[in-house]
């Protein structure tokens, strides 16, 4: 977010300076340097303990960072001055840069970007001449540097003389010559590798080959890679570097892409698990066992997939599914389980009856799995208390649009909703149910605290004033609690609750919106905050796709969202959120990869790519054939 104001604290105009050096020594200096900095709050000095965070930029308005991203805990402010020190390592070599600010209260929400970025003005510079332009060691002094003549005693008899006819030796002339192109190709067999500027790589490895970029290119400076082996290759970021290119859908293995309808948690975020809806084939159940950087696809069958629930430990889940692809025909589908993560899947019980192709099926549990509740779209929910195996036809309404349904951690709190009608609730596993105080709306998802007091559910029809609607008495009465954004229309929402009901994560279909993407709130939803993209290129991806659900671990760190649930066709990735940033995000369709060392490019056989250093950490592709992905 930039703005000079936050919910609570105006931020005024902040005066940054920098504190003078001493001066270039003859020794070595180190690449740290201190900072003071002058912050108002309301027009006054600033007082207290502040968290604070810089990035330096070689633009003084967008653009990639040229360092690391540098977060300052407890910050003491006195008087409105603060001191830190800095320490970008050694990025200062002469060019521009400019310093963005962030700053909040101590360990208080989300941080506030201070405008305009700060000019860094030559005093840190000092860096630079210490370490480039004085004579520390010899490999430091730039050719430019060199002044006058250098007596021939004074050279070392590593350095090679030309010969009387003013030509090299032959005894150092290369044996293997770059091709005219300027590029010398080698084909490792390693499946780790370190590339080298102006070098190209013939990558034949039957396995997939890591290829990390030049940590410290010049510009101009040519990276090529050819993917001649099975396994693929991958090619990996340091800090502060990205890769632009013109990318395309890939289907490798880690990625996961499909038509997300829903997606679930375990306890700790770590284990998730996704059903892929592909009506009359296709489809299929997904998991990932480290917090969804990597997916596989399990032994499921194909098949209109709705729903999922987990356990808490992710080791056992239940999903729903309207049909499923067997023996080259379509059938109907019905609840399966599986007692290992998802390795091995059994079906529990078949089709309600009166049930069939088309009807909506949602699927909750209690923190066992072992108490399961199933809302099928016109015509009613049915309890389980053995997973499935066994089910009993609750008392709630049928012919309704049953949309979405939550449990409590035991089973016994349940919440449900209605599209074009309201809440309803029950309080003992679902042998009774209420209709709610809440009101007649376009109700699409809702989510309940471990205990089943703490409910939130979102309404696409903000007639009432609020999509967002909370209780926490276990349904006995709603409220209106918080608004999204004014020009949001109503469209595709899915919610994901902590354990204790206080932090949220909201997806919105971004197709027909303006403000799609994946919101969070730390306070049971009075207000949000919009997550960022990765990096600028990605903010059509994050904020237009149509996302169709979320999931969130206990504590609400981790957040999981799925893109294609809204639409039955369309497709896209899952990404993941940790603390408030992207921790993981599929293949972009073009733009730029994430910036920093969990960004990169990824191609399989057959795959080409060159590649010249722009400057500023940037990347980009010169030419390239056969589909690659950036992540």
């Amino acid at each position: 977010m930039r703005t000079k104001m936050n919910l609570r604290l105006f931020l005024g105009a902040v005066a940054m300076a920098w504190m003078a050096f001493a001066g270039p020594n003859a020794c070595a200096q180190g690449t740290a340097f201190s900072y003071q900095g002058h912050l108002m709050n309301s027009g006054l000095p600033a007082n207290g303990n502040y968290d604070l965070t810089f990035t330096i930029f070689p633009y003084s308005e967008y653009g990639f960072p040229a360092g690391p991203v540098l977060t300052n805990l407890n910050t003491p402010v006195t008087g409105g001055l603060f001191y830190t020190t800095l320490d970008f390592g050694s990025v200062f070599s002469g060019s521009n840069f400019w310093l963005e600010v962030g700053v909040r209260t101590n360990g208080n929400g989300n941080f506030t970007t201070l405008e305009p970025r700060q000019f860094i003005t030559p005093v840190p510079y000092a860096i630079y001449a210490a370490n480039a332009s004085n004579a520390v060691t010899a490999s430091s002094v730039p050719a430019g540097g060199i002044i006058g003549t250098i007596p021939m005693s004074n050279l070392s008899t590593n350095v090679v003389l030309l010969t009387a006819s003013g030509t090299l030796p032959a005894s150092i002339l290369p044996t293997n010559p770059p091709s005219s192109g300027g590029i010398t190709w080698q084909s490792p067999s390693a499946t780790t590798v370190q590339a080298q500027s102006n070098m190209g790589y013939v990558l034949t490895n039957s396995q997939q080959v890591t290829i990390t970029l030049p940590q410290y290119p010049n510009i101009g400076d040519i990276v090529e890679i050819a993917g001649a082996g099975l396994g693929g290759w991958v090619l990996a970021q340091n800090l502060g570097q990205t890769i632009g290119a013109s990318f395309s859908a890939l289907s490798l293995p880690g990625d996961a892409s499909g038509a997300w309808y829903s997606i679930a948690s375990s306890s700790d975020g770590t284990k998730l698990a996704a059903v892929n809806y592909g009506e009359f084939g296709g489809g299929g159940i997904w998991t990932s066992s480290d917090s969804g950087a990597n997916w596989v696809q399990t032994s499921a069958l194909g098949g209109a997939w709705y729903s999922i629930a987990s356990s808490s430990d992710g080791m056992k889940l239940a999903a729903a599914s309207q049909n499923i692809q067997s023996n080259d025909y379509s059938e109907p589908g019905g609840i399966w389980i599986s007692s290992n993560a998802g390795t091995n899947w059994v079906q529990a019980s078949a089709l309600p009856g009166n049930s069939g192709y088309g009807s909506d099926w949602i699927i909750a549990s209690s923190s066992d799995c072992t108490k399961l509740v199933l809302a099928v779209q016109q015509v009613g929910i049915w309890t389980s208390s053995n997973s499935g195996t066994n089910r009993v036809k609750t008392s709630a309404p049928t012919n309704v649009y049953w949309t979405s349904i939550a449990s409590s951690w035991d089973g016994s709190k349940l919440a449900a909703l209605i599209n074009g009608g309201g809440i309803w609730t029950s309080s003992n596993t679902g042998a009774n149910w209420v209709q709610d105080n809440a009101p007649s709306g376009d109700w699409t998802s809702i989510a309940s605290s471990s205990n089943g007091m703490n409910l939130v559910a979102v309404n696409e029809d903000d007639l009432y004033g609020s999509e967002i609607w909370t209780s926490s008495n276990a349904g006995a009465i709603w409220a209106p609690t918080g608004s999204l954004p004014d020009g949001y229309d109503g469209e595709g929402l899915a919610i994901a609750s902590s354990s204790d009901g206080t932090k949220l994560g909201l997806a919105i279909d971004g197709y027909y919106d303006s403000f799609g993407g994946i919101w969070t709130s730390t306070n049971s939803g009075t207000t949000w905050v919009q997550i960022p993209p990765p990096a600028a290129d990605w903010v059509s991806t994050l904020t237009s796709s149509w996302w169709g659900c979320i999931a969130s671990s206990s504590d609400g760190s981790r957040l999981a969202a799925g893109i294609g649930g809204g639409n039955g066709y369309a497709s896209g990735g899952i990404w993941t959120i940790l603390n408030g940033a992207v921790a993981h995000q599929s293949e972009a369709v073009s733009g730029s990869t994430m910036v920093g060392s969990n960004g990169f490019l990824e191609g399989n056989f057959g795959t080409v790519v060159e590649l010249v250093y722009a400057g500023s950490g940037q990347f980009i592709t010169l030419y390239q054939t056969g589909s690659i992905s950036g992540h």
